[in-house]
This record gives C-alpha cells, structure tokens and sequence, in this order.
C-alpha cells in the first residue's frame, strides 16, 4: 500500500516542504510523479496501490462490478476488435475502461491495442483524497508492434483544500512540480494542471502521442504493417 499525501484540520500538508514525509516521490527520470506513481510507468508500478472496485460506468446506484457483469454481443465484439492478446477473464475491465486490482494480471496478457482507449482506476489516498489514474496501451514510434500499459494521467481531489488551505496548497504544488508548470516544463514535457473553481484538484498529464490511432495501427495484429520500410519490388 502506498502511503499518501495528509490532510490535517483542513490545511493540507504536502511532503517535501518543512514538517512533511520524506518518502513521497514527485519526479522520476524526468517524469512527474504522485507518490511513487509516475507518468510513463508501466503496469508494474500500479501493483502497490488497493485499487476501488471497477464497476460499469453509469451503475454507481447499482454498482455492476466489471469483473462479473454480463456483456452484450455489441460490447463484446467491439472490445474484441479493439484489443488483442488474451485477456480471459478481464473483458468486462476492458469494455468499461476500468481497472482494479482484478484486472491487473490480466492486462499483462493484452499484446495491442488496434485503436486510441483508456482504462481508468480510482483509489482513495492516505488523506481521504480521491485520485484517479489513468493508463493506457502506447506503441514505441520507432517499433509499432511494441504496445505496452502506461500511466498517461494522474488526478487528485483534496477536498479540504478551501479558502486559505487552498492558495498554500497551489502554492505548495507549483513549487513541488516546478519543472511541470506551464513555465518551466520542458516543451513536449509533463504538465501540473490545478482547478480550484469546482473543488481543489491537481493533474498531472503526459504529453500526447502524435498521431497515435495511426500508430496504434500499425501494429502487424492490428492488420498494419508494423512500422517497417515498404518494398515496392
């Protein structure tokens, strides 16, 4: 379980800065992190964490869980043609572009993914702080038939982040993530993005791929041609 950022008495205590933990780790090789989750992180890395439940989106009154709920023909062909690999038994993650910590073995058997997807997982943090993290397949420019999981995105809710606590903690944040702010990131680099108009939350984004459902494409299991030079002879 990773340990996560504290909110204290409504001020929000962020690691890094005088009286905060030691161990959180905010960049990685150059990448942006949340604790010891970082942009362009494999699968691997979402192991540590105890994921929520996946359920079908819309059925948060009556939660149908994507391990278990039934699929229609519809949602099952159009999950086919979108990925491939063998993915027994995480289907339902796929269709619902969720993942919990059910699905994770699983995913480790999805070899492509044929057009642009994401799959989505939510966990609360140590604070109460609710964080999404987003992953999803990405091919290697130079190699279209290498797809792999990837960290794309990392949002957190800090709900007590109102009023004063919530200036200290865009404050705190732009320090934390300097290299990331729209200033300073590095020009095709990680960004910091902070709402505080509908509820206090921060983002962190990796860039996007260029032209990436062609090069998704590409790949020889999607019917491309996988990347190489093309004979004419």
């Amino acid at each position: 379980m990773i340990k996560r950022c504290l909110a204290l008495s409504g001020a929000v205590l962020v690691a890094g800065l005088p009286g905060a933990p030691a161990w959180a780790q905010y960049a990685k090789e150059g990448r942006a992190c949340v604790d010891n989750l970082c942009l362009g992180d494999g699968i691997e890395a979402l192991e540590g964490v105890q994921w929520d439940t996946a359920i079908k989106p819309g059925s948060e009154r009556n939660p149908e869980p994507s391990k278990s709920r039934s699929l229609g023909r519809g949602e099952t062909n159009r999950t086919n043609n979108r990925y491939r690999g063998s993915f027994a038994g995480i289907i339902g993650y796929l269709a619902d572009g969720r993942f919990d910590n059910g699905a994770l073995a699983g995913m480790k058997g999805v070899t492509a993914a044929c057009e642009t997807q994401t799959m989505q997982g939510t966990f609360t943090s140590g604070g109460g702080n609710p964080t999404t993290v987003l992953v999803s397949m990405t091919a290697e420019p130079g190699n279209p038939n290498a797809h792999r999981w990837v960290i794309r995105r990392i949002s957190r809710k800090v709900p007590n982040a109102v009023g004063a606590a919530g200036d200290a903690a865009k404050k705190q944040l732009e320090e934390r993530y300097r290299a990331f702010t729209s200033r300073y990131r590095a020009q095709g680099g990680d960004m910091l993005q902070v709402n505080s108009f509908s509820g206090f939350q921060y983002t962190l984004s990796a860039p996007s791929v260029p032209n990436e459902a062609a090069l998704l494409k590409q790949n020889t299991a999607c019917g491309g041609a996988g990347g190489g030079p093309v004979s004419i002879d």
